[in-house]
């Protein structure tokens, strides 16, 4: 039981004193009588009423005080958890992720059978209750507004449809706190009265402690069975052995309670590749690697062979970037050091040309190297500024520092992997003002001598010295570096730098110089419209399928965008019989539904009903 106005319970101390008037000596006028045979009673009366003395049982004490605890219960407004007898609001949330399109024992889906108990808990609805309808997965759909029409609810949960992304709380959180609570002038929540949130789920479901904060929950699970394996991530990496061959690494996840030998085969559209087999206990998650043919580019599937519950994480796609010689261009009047270390690497072509000769140039590279100058503007792309500072807003070259000590390093960076500064002597730098969202790489005691900055079109590294006027350039990691910086543009180079996508993830689509608009055809067979309104870069946000999403520019070009479940959480369709929230425990049921309601019309009424059975007592005795 919890109450709405506690401060009715100020009153208590009134009980106390009507005890106290049961013990006052009532004023009596002495009178003169022959005989007290006939006033004993009054006698006794006159003694019972005499201060500090033991007070006598009095029905009329105990009915007067039964009636006041009633009447301030009644203004504390109590609300109980009581089977739900109609004017409530009630707020369905209906999981639609992944998960809900496992089958179990049936033909249907676990998203079936949670359309069929919505369907239960709009029918048990009174004329007085009213219901909203929420579908989450990576974001919170409201499907119908607050009604009280069963015949509009129930199209609205007949239109939920899955989604094939894993679930996130966070969204429905925000939305059910400002559906089911109420601030207080203390700007505290409290839940609203006759107020339930209903979750249909299968309890895969992650951050569960989100809902702790929404009050009173009922839980209504679905899923029976737990026989599942899946596909969890795919990448495409070149290889480090042979020189343009490129891997396939695929992760697996085994979250059935037995052991399995999965058995994963490689396409490269409709042509099989290769066929591998990993053994792995209840629970556990491995990983295959495929060496890919040479020549082999565009969209390659890995399926999983074994059958079970869950069809959707058996296939998992990724985009094949056709291998190429990276392009990088130097822009220097002359760097020894500089140029043999990009020429170690037999994956690359190196181009250099002089400053004046830079503003000529019209064809792209991967990286663009200034060392010792710096152009007017930049456009997209990967640059490597040497003791240079790039045109962008929020980059300055300040005072020049003498022989600044290098003090640390980001070791976990992948342009600093085994990039060991220890031995590395400055001679002369000059002070780098960065811009907030720039990450240092290595850092002095006055400034940061290399940092990087990114944005979705750009990628710029900054070294703020002259690698002539220090040791670093005969030091084992500066060709490192120089290698790190190599696969950093390798990776961030080109149309995209992922070769497969997580559904319900934003992507970045870049366009052609010129282009304004471009279509994308989804898995589906939906056409969207995607408009980059004078900027470089347009978001893709409609992801919730599977598959492979195709890009036409306006210009005759395409590309390809993968995007697969990779979720371990919903491969892993293990059904729940209960939520645990923040360390207490709702239990699944499919009974009546209970509802908070207050009782205080109940109390106000035994009050009064006491009231005037107190009368009736007093006035038989007097009458008597």
């Amino acid at each position: 039981m919890t109450f709405l106005s506690g401060a009715a319970f100020l009153a208590l101390p009134l009980l106390p004193l009507i005890v106290l008037f049961y013990m006052l000596k009532l004023k009596r006028r002495r009178e003169v009588v022959p005989s007290t045979l006939l006033w004993r009673r009054s006698v006794q009366d006159l003694m019972a009423n005499a201060p500090f003395q033991k007070l006598r049982n009095n029905l009329l004490m105990w009915l007067q005080l039964l009636a006041l605890a009633a009447l301030i219960l009644a203004l504390a407004r109590p609300m109980m958890d009581l089977l739900d007898s109609g004017g409530t609001t009630y707020v369905l949330l209906v999981d639609q992720s992944a998960s809900m399109q496992a089958t179990d024992a049936g033909e249907g889906s676990r998203l079936d059978d949670a359309r069929e108990k919505a369907r239960g808990v709009i029918e048990r609805m009174t004329e007085d209750d009213a219901m909203i309808v929420l579908a989450f997965a990576d974001r919170t759909q409201i499907v119908q507004t607050l009604t009280g029409d069963k015949g509009l609810l129930r199209a609205a949960v007949d239109s939920i449809q899955p989604r094939d992304t894993q679930a996130d709380l966070e969204e429905t959180m925000r939305i059910l706190l400002g559906l089911t609570t109420q601030v207080n002038t203390d700007n505290s929540r409290v839940l609203k009265p006759n107020t339930k949130t209903v979750l249909i789920s299968d309890g895969a479901l992650g951050a569960a402690d989100d809902l702790a904060d929404v009050g009173k929950v009922e839980f209504l699970p679905v899923g029976t069975l737990a026989d599942n394996a899946g596909i969890t991530g795919i990448d495409v990496r070149e290889s480090f052995n042979v020189d343009f061959e490129q891997q396939v690494f695929v992760s697996l996840d085994n979250a059935s309670s037995e052991a399995r030998d999965l058995e994963v085969e490689l396409f490269a559209g409709a042509r099989s590749l290769d066929v591998k087999r990993l053994p792995l206990e209840p629970g556990k998650n491995g990983s295959l690697v495929f060496t890919l043919p040479q020549g082999t580019a565009g969209e390659i599937s890995a399926v999983l062979t074994n059958r079970d519950r869950l069809a959707l994480d058996n296939t998992a796609r990724a985009i094949v970037a056709p291998p190429r010689p990276l392009s990088i261009l130097v822009v220097s009047t002359g760097n020894f050091f500089l140029e043999n270390a990009f020429n170690v690497d037999p994956k690359v072509e190196v181009r250099r040309v002089t400053p004046i000769d830079y503003p000529n140039l019209r064809e792209p590279f991967d990286l663009t190297v200034f060392d010792g100058n710096a152009p007017p503007t930049l456009g997209r792309g990967t640059f490597l500024f040497i003791n240079a500072t790039p045109p962008l807003p929020g980059f300055a070259a300040g005072d020049a520092l003498e022989n600044p000590p290098i003090v640390d390093w980001n070791r976990v960076h992948p342009l600093m992997r085994f990039v060991n500064m220890d031995r590395v002597l400055v001679g002369a730098a000059k002070r780098l003002e960065l811009p907030r969202a720039a990450v240092p790489l290595v850092s002095g005691t006055d400034s940061d001598l290399i940092a990087l900055w990114e944005t979705d079109t750009q990628r710029v590294v900054v070294v703020g010295f002259d690698i002539f006027k220090s040791f670093w350039p005969v030091d084992v990691s500066f060709p490192i570096f120089v290698s790190n910086v190599i696969d950093y543009s390798r990776r961030a180079g080109g149309e995209s730098s992922r070769s497969a996508y997580a559904a319900g993830s934003v992507i970045p689509v870049l366009a052609p110089p010129g282009v304004e608009r471009c279509e994308v055809a989804t898995p589906s067979g939906e056409k969207l419209a995607l408009e980059f309104a004078g900027s470089e870069t347009a978001f893709l946000t409609d992801t919730a399928k599977a598959g492979t999403y195709r890009v036409a520019f306006p210009d005759g070009t395409e590309r390809e965008i993968a995007v697969n479940l990779a979720s371990p959480l919903e491969t892993n369709i293990t059904p729940v019989e209960e939520l645990s929230v923040a360390g207490r425990t709702i239990t699944g049921g499919s009974g009546p539904l209970r509802a908070n309601r207050e009782v205080w019309h109940w109390l106000a009424l035994l009050g009064f009903v006491v009231l005037g059975a107190e009368w009736a007592v007093y006035c038989r005795r007097s009458w008597l």
